[in-house]
């Protein structure tokens, strides 16, 4: 399943996979002349229901409004306004569905969404939360804390309980992050803000959370190298930060885990923007705090490579997959592009498998082309958006691209 904006339009457009066919493309905001309109989210639960979160701006001098449309039974619900108060400027949101697998479960989709209120003189934003469901739409909004965090990522596991990360990502190199987590129990309640201390310059905070509920958050620090905490599922307190690689500067990070709470955390070995910068990735084992780098082959892309963008997946079973985009692969002199490829580290292995799903982009732009990865038990789909330009940068047309396979 995957929704996608089109670039250079206005319109954002919805595909389901089926009994491994794409079905036709479903338009949820059709295109009118002025209007932005960006996908914020795709979540799907395990039950074949699913919700896209967008937001759409009808013009440059109006708000933008964040929408959202529940997938049920074939169809799309008509996208409606989330529950945001009225007048405020949301900065950012993300949704997921609770990862329940039985019937009768009802799934219930968590919606975290930053709000800013400008007053004449100040400004201020609200952290708030929403449970929503297909056939009956989201119920009343709850406030969880304060601060206008730009990033956010959110994940749930099958017992309801949630984590949060939050930060304020910087395209600038060092540019600085804080590192804030929260999380949800079982009863549906949240805990306080807890801050993993980033120091100047540092990058977002990401999360998994596994069965047991004992989540894990990684982040990246210009000093201190990659870091992690984790979650305990008995009162929501966070460990104090810890080291996974200290010889990595403050990157992009990225953490998966298995039903069981194996973990791979993978990272950029250096600056995206400067180059050579493959990823590389750490293990851990279901309840283990030791973490384990491969000495002699630390990378998991061509290690002359430059990955400007990538996202991680895990199975319930323990299978990783790493969706990503090469900046800067080994191409003829003088030729610019990029290629599009999965890393994959199959349960009960210990060997990465990497192939290249897109090397035909030549004259792409050299930008990150977004590449989005899920994993279920027995499939992983990924799909990324392949943007060419003429020579003369003239004109563009995108390409928007999937691919699936087996998988433990």
């Amino acid at each position: 399943m995957s929704a996608v904006p089109l670039k250079g339009t206005t319109a954002v457009q919805a595909r389901v996979r089926l009994n491994n066919k794409w079905l036709n493309a479903v338009t949820l905001v059709p295109s009118v002349t002025g209007q932005t309109a960006n996908v914020l989210a795709l979540a799907q639960s395990s039950l074949g229901e699913a919700v896209a979160l967008f937001s759409v701006q009808p013009n440059a001098a109006a708000l933008a409004d964040v929408q959202a449309s529940f997938y049920r039974n074939g169809q799309w619900s008509v996208p409606a306004a989330i529950p945001a108060t009225t007048g405020t400027t949301v900065l950012n949101a993300q949704v997921r569905y609770d990862d329940q697998t039985t019937l009768p479960a009802t799934p219930t989709a968590t919606l975290v969404w930053v709000e800013k209120t400008t007053t004449s003189t100040t400004a201020s934003c609200a952290i708030m939360t929403a449970l929503g469901k297909a056939a009956g739409g989201w119920d009343t909004p709850q406030k969880i804390g304060e601060g206008c965090y730009t990033f956010i990522q959110l994940a749930v596991n099958k017992r309801g309980e949630a984590a949060v990360a939050l930060g304020a990502p910087s395209r600038a190199i060092r540019g600085g992050s804080p590192a804030i987590v929260t999380s949800r129990n079982t009863a549906g309640v949240w805990t306080g803000l807890t801050d993993l201390g980033s120091l100047t310059y540092g990058t977002p905070p990401v999360v998994a959370i596994p069965d047991n509920g004992a989540a894990i958050a990684v982040f990246s620090d210009a000093l201190l190298g990659v870091q992690w905490s984790r979650r305990s599922p008995t009162d929501g307190s966070w460990t104090a930060k810890a080291t996974i690689d200290g010889g990595v500067p403050a990157v992009p990070t990225g953490i998966a885990m298995s039903a069981k709470g194996a973990a791979v955390a993978v990272y950029n070995s250096y600056y995206p923007v400067v180059g050579p910068a493959p990823l590389q990735a750490a293990t851990l084992k279901a309840g283990s705090n030791i973490w384990k780098i491969d000495p002699v082959a630390p990378y998991i892309t061509d290690p002359s490579g430059n990955i400007g963008s990538f996202q991680i997946a895990a199975t319930p079973a323990g299978s990783f997959v790493v969706g990503w985009v090469d900046n800067f692969p080994t191409l003829p002199l003088g030729v610019l592009g990029s290629s599009m490829g999965v890393s994959v580290l199959m349960a009960g292995t210990t060997a990465w498998v990497n192939t290249t799903l897109d090397g035909d982009m030549t004259g792409t732009y050299t930008e990150p082309s977004p590449t989005a990865v899920a994993a279920a038990t027995g499939r992983a789909v990924t799909v990324w958006n392949n943007t060419y330009y003429d020579p003369s940068f003239t004109y563009t047309y995108s390409e928007i691209k999937a691919s699936a396979s087996s998988i433990k």
